[in-house]
């Protein structure tokens, strides 16, 4: 084999290894500061994919005014054929201690330190309950979800909630799955429709 041959082969392994070593420290840390800067936009990737695919219709970034200076804030809806899905998103740097009765949750974080945060599942119940109220759509057709992101460590924990579920964003599809694959009538579609289409109006920001 020629010597300007060999030459170009050994450089373009070299690029190509270079690139490798480069996605492999550079890209963690440049995905964890997407999601600290957007976490909302991060995680609607993995929601919208689950939207798509079931053809179902979402709402993204709803806010609904429950007083004077009150208001609660869902990050996406998902409205299956079965059920609505009321979906916040959490991102955690380290590992949680989840206790799903506990109104604040020991976060370990990833450089050492640890810190209390507010309990989402708990945060997530209350829009739920609050958007039934004002929406008139009963709780049993919702799905509360608290999306987490994958390398986020959670330990295993006993929940009596069955409407109320911590899933890392990889999942998510299945828990949508499960839930729309189970033996209960689903939405018509004109009500369906007639649904989101009230949520469109009672969600804050597009009055």
């Amino acid at each position: 084999m020629p010597y300007s041959v060999r030459l170009t082969l050994f450089i373009v392994v070299a690029v190509i290894i270079g690139l490798l070593f480069l996605a492999i420290f550079l890209l963690p840390p440049l995905r964890r500061a997407l999601y600290r800067r957007h976490p909302m936009r991060m995680f609607y990737r993995h929601v919208m994919r689950t939207a798509r695919d079931g053809d179902y219709y979402l709402i993204n970034d709803f806010t609904l005014r429950t007083g004077k200076e009150e208001f609660i804030h869902v990050d996406h809806l998902l409205a299956g054929d079965k059920y609505l899905y009321v979906v916040t998103d959490r991102y955690y740097e380290g590992a949680v201690n989840a206790k799903p009765d506990d109104f604040r949750w020991l976060l370990y974080e990833r450089g050492g330190g640890k810190r209390y945060v507010s309990n989402p599942l708990v945060e997530n119940k209350t829009a739920m309950e609050r958007l039934s109220i004002l929406s008139g759509i009963p709780t049993s057709y919702m799905v509360g979800v608290v999306l987490v992101n994958d390398d986020c460590f959670v330990n295993r924990y006993d929940s009596e909630d069955g409407e109320n579920f911590l899933v890392s964003e990889r999942k998510f599809a299945r828990l949508v799955r499960d839930f729309e694959g189970r033996g209960v009538e689903p939405f018509r579609k004109e009500e369906l429709w007639q649904t989101v289409q009230d949520l469109h109006e009672l969600k804050e920001g597009d009055r």
